[in-house]
């Protein structure tokens, strides 16, 4: 995230890494990266570490989701992420354990916090893949990923494949013509879903039906990163790694592979050389949907709200408007 949490300072986090962790750094300065999570990056000690803060109430499924719930979800990608690199696969950035073993700490109701070695390498944004043989690259990683037992990784959870903030886009679609919080994307935000809430409308029950289809399959599931993408990539001197594991889920492998196949078509045909696993178009168009259907069901719960002006939303905004296209879907 752009901004960081007010309630947040720089020595929490020092003294969390100190006492939690038994790391002594000597600071740590709040890192303006990525858009999901809170970062800060250490400043002293032999080694640099990456602290990633979550915010339980930004995380929520589901506007009565206790933040228990958010936690212990959480707490179980990121368990499966420690899995993984424990088997040897070396493209995993896990996070680093706690004294007493654990992959994160609750520093407040509210924030969970994480701790991870900051890996040299070359980051990238959010976007497509420079190259098909970047594609392959990654695909490559995937395809190890997806060949991991499930009895590796006991604390993942699996892909109900539910839209995260349903509760909150169904509201809104029944309220569109009455005003929303005060902010200054509220009514934008309205008036743009408005324009939109036929589609949105026969979008949300074709994902409904073909999850029930997807749910009925079990034996297709994998072990899934969620979101590999460009952004969460490092080119490493060791090879390409994998980072953000928080949305690790049992799931169908097209789970990982819709992007890439949007991108290059082909790597459905590779990946399905490689592995022997046919890709089911159905089940790519499915994540394709549901992923744009999932970032408008969250922008548009915090344009509910009340908010304000400032990078953030800003973004949020950018991103609504490009989600929010029919054209996509």
């Amino acid at each position: 995230m752009f901004t960081r949490p007010p309630d947040i300072p720089d020595s929490t986090i020092v003294d969390a890494i100190s006492e939690v962790w038994g790391i002594e750094v000597f600071g740590a300065d709040y890192a303006p990266v990525g858009f999901g999570s809170h970062h800060w990056r250490t400043r002293g000690g032999s080694t640099n570490w990456f602290v990633t803060v979550d915010d339980l109430a930004a995380k929520r499924r589901y506007q009565s989701e206790a933040p228990d719930e958010t936690r212990e979800r959480l707490i179980a990608a990121l368990a499966t992420a420690k899995d993984l690199a424990a088997r040897g696969l070396g493209f995993v950035v896990a996070p680093r354990l706690t004294v007493r073993g654990s992959v994160a700490y609750a520093l407040t109701a509210r924030y969970v916090v994480a701790v991870y070695p900051a890996v040299p390498g070359r980051t990238f944004d959010y976007g497509s893949y420079d190259s098909r043989s970047d594609r392959l690259e990654v695909l490559s990683l995937l395809v190890e990923l997806h060949a991991t037992p499930k009895d590796w990784v006991p604390s993942a959870w699996a892909d109900d494949l539910a839209i995260s903030n349903r509760d909150d886009l169904d509201a809104a679609l029944g309220s569109l013509n009455t005003p929303w919080a005060p902010g200054p994307f509220g009514d934008m935000t309205r008036q743009l879903l408005h324009q939109h809430a036929a589609a949105v409308t026969a979008a949300l029950a074709a994902c409904d039906n073909q999850a029930s289809l997807v749910l009925a399959r079990p034996e297709r599931t994998v072990v899934t990163h969620g979101e590999p993408h460009r952004a969460n990539t490092i080119a490493a001197e060791q090879g390409r790694l994998l980072i953000d594991w928080d949305t690790a889920l049992i799931a169908p492998p097209e789970r990982d592979l819709w992007e890439l196949i949007s991108e290059d078509p082909a790597i459905a045909v590779e990946y399905t050389r490689r592995t022997r696993t046919p890709i089911l178009n159905e089940v790519v168009d499915l994540y394709r949907m549901s992923w744009d259907l999932n970032e408008i069901a969250i922008y548009v719960s915090q344009f509910r709200q009340e908010h304000a002006l400032c990078e953030d939303t800003e973004e949020s905004w950018t991103n609504l408007q490009r989600f929010l296209d029919p054209d996509r879907w």
